[in-house]
């Protein structure tokens, strides 16, 4: 049985194993569970940006967690639309921006 899994942190770990799910869903309630992660993803993503602008993050930093979340919002979105393999590409330059391949 399928459910929501909470997302707590934006690391690789956790947005590969949400890509996973991604690739699984397929039914009505699947999709209201990946919106709903990625709703949390979005919040995460926003958390980090608003703590690098109160501790007065480097410019390049803050520019970085912003494309971040702006990725992610998309992400939500496509699976809004239920395109799926948009919302995972996504979510795969999210990963590529973490382990330091697009600068």
């Amino acid at each position: 049985m399928d459910r929501v899994v909470w997302v707590d942190d934006l690391t690789v770990k956790t947005l590969i194993a949400l890509i996973n799910r991604l690739e699984q869903t397929e039914q009505l309630d699947q999709f209201l569970f990946r919106e709903a992660e990625l709703d949390d993803t979005y919040r995460q993503a926003d958390a980090d940006v608003r703590l690098a602008e109160r501790t007065d993050a480097e410019p390049e930093t803050l520019a970085q967690l912003q494309r971040v979340r702006e990725i992610i919002f998309a992400a939500h979105d496509f699976v809004g639309y239920e395109k799926i393999p948009e919302a995972i590409q996504e979510l795969n330059k999210v990963i590529e921006i973490k382990i330091g391949l697009d600068h």
